[in-house]
């Protein structure tokens, strides 16, 4: 997790139950950064994780979240259209998907696997079934596109 993501949730001030995907701890995380409910989901069990699960299936009923955000783990989706259809399912009408990607001139890093980058096109096609969607800029250039939309 980079100073820049923690400073978009700042920025967002997410309020309200709030699924954080891909929660697990490795370099920091946004728990504190968030107003409300939070829940941390992730595929492997560890720090930050309340409920371990994949983001292909959520557990969790439809439109109950108020914001789902995904800082630095969609790179790591093997599958993360499934994901994101999965996101905007669980998403409440009017609540925001909150995401943070890295773009073609961010490293590898496996944790444990790394498949995709994407561009600000790309970005613009997760977010299709999405309105007002804003590309949040950060202070420094980290190669990562900060991205979120409303249902």
């Amino acid at each position: 997790m980079m100073i820049e993501d923690k400073n978009f949730i700042k920025y967002l001030n997410p309020q309200g139950r709030v699924l954080d995907m891909g929660s697990l701890d490795i370099n920091g995380n946004i728990k504190h950064c968030c107003n409300g409910y939070y829940i941390g989901l992730d595929i492997r069990k560890g720090k930050n994780v309340d409920i371990q699960a994949s983001s292909h299936n959520l557990p969790f009923k439809s439109e109950i979240f108020d914001n789902v955000i995904s800082i630095g783990a969609l790179e790591h989706d093997n599958a993360f259209w499934l994901s994101i259809d999965e996101m905007r399912r669980v998403l409440r009408l009017g609540g925001k998907l909150i995401l943070s990607i890295p773009n073609y001139k961010f490293l590898l890093h496996k944790h444990p696997k790394d498949f995709w980058r994407f561009s600000e096109d790309a970005a613009q096609v997760l977010f299709n079934r999405f309105n007002e969607v804003t590309f949040w800029k950060s202070k420094v250039d980290d190669n990562c596109l900060r991205v979120y939309g409303t249902k």
